[in-house]
C-alpha cells in the first residue's frame, strides 16, 4: 500500500524531470466538483494551498471530462485571467500541462499539473514524466487516498 512519503518522493521525481517550477497533486472533494491541493511542491504563494480549483472550468476541467492530458501556454500575462486556473494566476506561470488521475471505479478524481514560469516544456520530459505518472495512478489505485 502507498502511504504519503512514497507518494511525496514521486511527485518530486516527477517535478525533477519536467524541470517545472511547481507540481501540484490535487483530489476531487465529494460532492463540490472542486478539487483540493494534496501536495504542493515550489509554491512561492500562501495563497495557492487555500485556493479551492474548480473542477468544471478551465484546462483542468477538460482533462478531467476528456481523461487526456492538457497543455497551455500563453503568450500574454492578462491572458491568465481569462482560464480559469487559479493556480496559473497565483503562482505566475506561464506553462502548465496536467494529467488526470485514474481510479479504480474508471473515474477521474484527480489531476497532477506541473507549471513553469518561463520556458515550455520539453516534449520528451513531459513522456518521461506521463510513465511516472501511470505507475503511481496504478499506486493510487491499490490504496484508499482516492476514497
Amino acid at each position: 500500500m502507498v502511504n504519503d512519503e512514497q507518494i511525496a518522493v514521486q511527485l518530486n521525481r516527477i517535478k525533477e524531470i519536467t524541470k517545472s517550477d511547481i507540481l501540484a497533486f490535487a483530489l476531487l472533494e465529494a460532492g463540490t466538483r472542486k478539487l483540493s491541493w494534496r501536495h504542493l511542491i515550489g509554491t512561492e504563494s500562501l495563497r495557492t494551498s487555500k485556493i479551492k480549483q474548480s473542477a468544471t472550468a478551465g484546462l483542468t476541467a477538460q482533462a478531467l471530462r476528456t481523461g487526456k492530458a492538457q497543455q497551455l501556454s500563453i503568450a500574454k500575462e492578462e491572458e491568465r485571467f481569462c482560464l480559469g486556473e487559479a493556480i496559473m494566476m497565483t503562482e505566475n506561470l506561464s506553462h502548465i500541462y496536467i494529467w488526470p488521475i485514474m481510479y479504480h471505479d474508471f473515474r477521474y478524481r484527480g489531476v497532477i499539473i506541473v507549471g513553469r514560469k518561463k520556458e515550455q516544456f520539453h516534449k520528451h520530459s513531459i513522456e518521461q514524466a506521463s510513465k511516472y505518472i501511470l505507475e503511481l495512478e496504478k499506486q493510487f489505485n491499490t490504496s484508499s487516498l482516492l476514497i
